[in-house]
């Protein structure tokens, strides 16, 4: 085993404090690393959506100015975990880092669990005579240059470097014993049959856990279906729902798709249709909370709240925002009430009539009571709630999105308009098939597998512009 030969996330998080149950991350830097070559270079503060100590301040060099105008983990998470896929997370002692993507993506039950290399370990393993193995000693023992040290980028490239110090300076044997060693292959559970497991293609998709009872356990996504599920059984998991999923996979079965897009649409679906215990928590199975604007007879802005997932497109410039549960959706729209000095009863917090109780407390400036002209007021919530609401749709109308099975003529279309998900169709050599809609409503679990794979996705996808001519053919015929 060669470190050229792996596909490799190497990855240094900054955090708040050292508990991952209680702290968060404040900056995350991911090299991926495919074959030897750095294919992808990333780098990102997060908002840890509380406020820093001036320890922290003071060790990395970031403050809380500046985490304040960061993206949240929220908004990072998908493109986050897609640096993963295939690829092997690589950490100094990377029980921390891992520790903390996991309970980041806990939060928004997601269950991530990949395969891990800890380059303290390594170093370990290779250079005994030493004691000290620490970042520092690494730099000061191999000449690393780190020109910002506790920040996330730097401290990742000089993992980097160590790689490629120690796959220059340390026989080929003796580090393929210990990568090997650290690795180890996954221990595949002796009920499931091992030619399941190897049958299973390395291609993009969904796999499928089945129980005892032939019940759906877990579903789950994958560029390469066969290597993640290899990750599920791996040696070095350590928690005790993977570990216990392992133990009652009975059978697996696989579904490949044409790519990403593809994999993403149709795990969210059969996450809805059969709810598999170990996806009870997952996205895209409750409905969210969606906040509304309207339009007072005294032309003041109010905004309300519901709880609804299939929305018509006509319905989509009056949403401000989205929210997980009633609670978020409370919390967020008293902070932006103190913060913009707006009036609870207009945003649904308060019921009554006339003066809320807010504009003795110099809370609300009285647009409750017309004391306030609408024109301010509206500006002021209408700018309250940016980044809260939908992206703009970033085409001029209706799009086509092609996947290609690899090099062949053969694939998947998948056709969209203003976030909606309006249909797809299969072609092949022969042509393409019939068009199978979807409804066309917009559903904000799909709306954000969209946006994260045409806005946030390095990957490139073939889109092109339809014509509305060709949309309304579409319903009738085939694309």
């Amino acid at each position: 085993m060669k470190i050229e030969d792996l596909n490799l996330a190497i990855v240094d998080v900054e955090t708040t404090g050292m508990s991952a149950p209680f702290d968060r991350i404040i900056e995350i830097a991911v090299l991926a690393v495919d074959k030897g070559t750095v294919v992808n270079t990333y780098s990102k503060l997060v908002d840890p959506e509380t406020t820093i100590s001036y320890h922290i301040e003071k060790l990395t060099g970031i403050t809380n100015r500046e985490l304040r105008h960061a993206a949240t983990f929220s908004d990072l998470k998908d493109e986050i975990l897609d640096l993963f896929d295939g690829r092997i997370f690589v950490a100094h002692s990377a029980r921390f880092d891992y520790g903390f993507l996991r309970k980041e993506f806990e939060r928004f039950g997601i269950d991530f669990s990949v395969k891990t290399l800890c380059t303290a370990r390594l170093s370990r393993m290779l250079f005994p005579e030493y004691r000290r193995h620490g970042l520092d000693s690494l730099i000061g023992r191999f000449g690393f240059q780190c020109e910002r040290r506790h920040r996330a980028l730097d401290d990742a490239l000089v993992l980097w470097h160590f790689l490629q110090a120690v796959q220059d300076q340390v026989g080929e044997t003796e580090v393929g014993e210990a990568l090997s060693n650290i690795l180890k292959s996954p221990t595949i559970p002796a009920h499931i049959d091992r030619s399941v497991v190897q049958s299973l293609p390395e291609r993009p998709g969904i796999y499928e856990f089945f129980g005892a009872d032939k019940a759906m356990l877990y579903v789950g996504k994958s560029v390469n279906i066969r290597s993640r599920v290899l990750s599920h059984f791996s040696s070095d998991r350590n928690s005790a729902k993977e570990m216990a999923l392992s133990r009652q996979v009975m059978d697996i079965r696989a579904i490949e798709t044409s790519g990403e897009l593809g994999a993403l649409l149709l795990e969210l679906d059969i996450i809805r249709k059969f709810a598999p215990l170990y996806n009870r928590h997952a996205n895209g199975r409750g409905k969210p909370f969606v906040a509304k604007k309207a339009l007072t007879e005294n032309g003041y802005l109010t905004v309300s709240v519901s709880r609804s997932n299939l929305l018509s497109p006509s319905e989509l410039p009056d949403i401000v925002a989205f929210f997980r549960s009633q609670k978020q959706a409370k919390d967020v729209l008293w902070s932006i009430v103190k913060e913009k000095h707006l009036c609870p009863r207009l945003m649904g917090l308060e019921k009554g009539d006339g003066q809320c109780q807010y504009q003795e407390l110099n809370i609300c400036r009285g647009a409750c009571t017309g004391a306030e002209r609408p024109e301010a007021y509206n500006i002021r919530l209408i700018g309250a709630f940016n980044g809260h609401g939908i992206e703009p749709w970033p085409f001029t109308g209706p799009i086509a999105v092609e996947e290609r099975n690899g090099a062949g003529n053969s694939g998947e279309v998948f056709i969209i308009d203003q976030w909606c998900f309006l249909g797809s169709v299969h072609f092949d050599e022969d042509g393409a098939g019939e068009f199978r809609p979807t409804g066309g409503h917009f559903d904000y679990h799909v709306y954000k597998v969209l946006a994260a794979h045409l806005l946030r996705s390095r990957k490139s996808s073939r889109v092109r512009q339809v014509t509305r001519r060709e949309l309304t053919q579409l319903t009738d015929s085939h694309f």
